[in-house]
C-alpha cells in the first residue's frame, strides 16, 4: 500500500505575533512581542526587559528583570516575576583600598513566597572581618524584617525604585561608611 503524501503546506503552521505584557504590579506595560504557531507553545517562555523598557528611564538600564510566561488569552500574552539581575560591569566596581561584601539572604513575603535576594556592599575604605560579619548580620536582619511586611507586588516595586537597597544603604553605614548598596539579584526558591 503507497504511504500517504502531506505537502509542505499542510505541514507548515501558521505563526502569529503576541503581545508579552508585564504582571499588575508593573501596571501590564507591554515588555515584548514574540512569535509562536499556537498560544501553548509559547507558555512557560521566559523574556528579560531592562528597567528602561519597563518605563524606569535611562538612569535604571543596568537592572535586567526576568518575567515568565504564564497565560495567553488571544494575542496578549501575561506574565509572571522570576526575579531581577544587574548587568554587566556593575558587579566588578571594587577599586584598590576598598572592600566588597556579597550577601544572600532568604526572605518570605506577606503572601508567602519565597525569595532569595544577593546584595552587594562596596565600602570607602578596607575593613577588618569584625565590621564585615557586623554589616553581613545586619543585611540579613534588616532585609527579614522589611520583607516580611511587603507582598510580591510590593516588593516588585521597592526592588524597581531603589528604595529597598537605600534602606538597607542608611542601616549599614552606620557600622562602616559605604559607597554603594545594591541588590544584585533575586530568585524564587
Amino acid at each position: 500500500m503507497a504511504k500517504k503524501t502531506t505537502s509542505r503546506k499542510e505541514k507548515k503552521k501558521v505563526k502569529e505575533w503576541y503581545t508579552v505584557l508585564a504582571p499588575s504590579a508593573l501596571n501590564n506595560v507591554q515588555i515584548a512581542e514574540i512569535f509562536g504557531s499556537e498560544p501553548e507553545s509559547i507558555v512557560g517562555r521566559k523574556i528579560e526587559a531592562t528597567m528602561q523598557d519597563l518605563g524606569a528611564g535611562l538612569s535604571k538600564q543596568n537592572y535586567k528583570f526576568i518575567f515568565k510566561i504564564t497565560d495567553v488569552q488571544g494575542l496578549q500574552a501575561s506574565t509572571e516575576f522570576v526575579g531581577h539581575t544587574l548587568m554587566g560591569g556593575t558587579t566588578r566596581v571594587t577599586r584598590k583600598g576598598h572592600a566588597k561584601i556579597d550577601q544572600v539572604a532568604d526572605v518570605a513575603t506577606l503572601d508567602s513566597k519565597k525569595i532569595r535576594l544577593k546584595v552587594m556592599a562596596i565600602t570607602e575604605k578596607k575593613i577588618h572581618r569584625l565590621q564585615e560579619s557586623a554589616m553581613r548580620k545586619r543585611i540579613v536582619e534588616k532585609l527579614q524584617e522589611d520583607v516580611s511586611k511587603l507582598t510580591l507586588e510590593e516588593l516588585i516595586r521597592r526592588l524597581m525604585d531603589d528604595s529597598l537597597s537605600t534602606d538597607l544603604f542608611n542601616e549599614c553605614k552606620k557600622i562602616e561608611s559605604i559607597r554603594r548598596m545594591e541588590i544584585r539579584a533575586s530568585e524564587f526558591l
